[in-house]
């Protein structure tokens, strides 16, 4: 029997982001198990910069678009699944001028191009995605407050993680 200090989640203290300038080459034909162990292959090969100071990493993860239609002959609305959006994320950092991760996402968002992204979390599970960094602003804050930034990455295609590797014993 669990008792009230039994914790089963993971907290995210731990977490660490990293980002690359270049991604990797993946047939979109494969299926999101071959993409990730592509994704593997890929930062086997290279090396991601760590982005440091994160103090706030955002929500991974998309959303499928629901379509409806009403029908007269009954007036019950049909619903089915449409285009599956792979999200944003915004993360937050203390703003760090010579953080080499930093700078580099400073320099992609001025060169417009899409960046690899590898997030590690506490508990062993390991996302890789693609996106582009569509803002990095400033946040002054109160006279409290710390300089800090937000970066906006919009997930263009997936997010593949290492829970797609895993037998699924539901058989979903």
């Amino acid at each position: 029997m669990a008792g009230i200090y039994d914790i089963s989640f993971v907290g995210s203290t731990g977490t660490n982001f990293s980002v690359r300038k270049d991604l990797p080459e993946i047939d979109l034909g494969l299926t999101d198990k071959e993409c990730y162990e592509a994704w593997v292959a890929f930062d086997t090969q290279n090396s991601f910069t760590e982005i440091s100071n994160v103090v706030d990493g955002g929500a991974i993860g998309g959303n499928t678009e629901v379509q409806s239609e009403s029908l007269l002959a009954n007036g019950r609305v049909q619903k089915w699944l449409g285009a599956q959006d792979p999200g944003s994320i915004a993360i937050t950092l203390g703003e760090s001028l010579d953080d080499p991760g930093q700078i580099l996402i400073r320099k992609l968002v001025r060169k417009r191009k899409q960046a690899s992204f590898k997030v590690v979390a506490p508990n062993g599970r390991i996302f890789y995605f693609a996106g582009y960094i569509t803002g990095a602003p400033t946040n002054i804050g109160t006279s409290d407050d710390y300089l800090s930034s937000s970066f906006n990455i919009e997930i263009n295609y997936a997010v593949f993680d290492s829970e797609m590797l895993k037998d699924d014993p539901a058989g979903a």
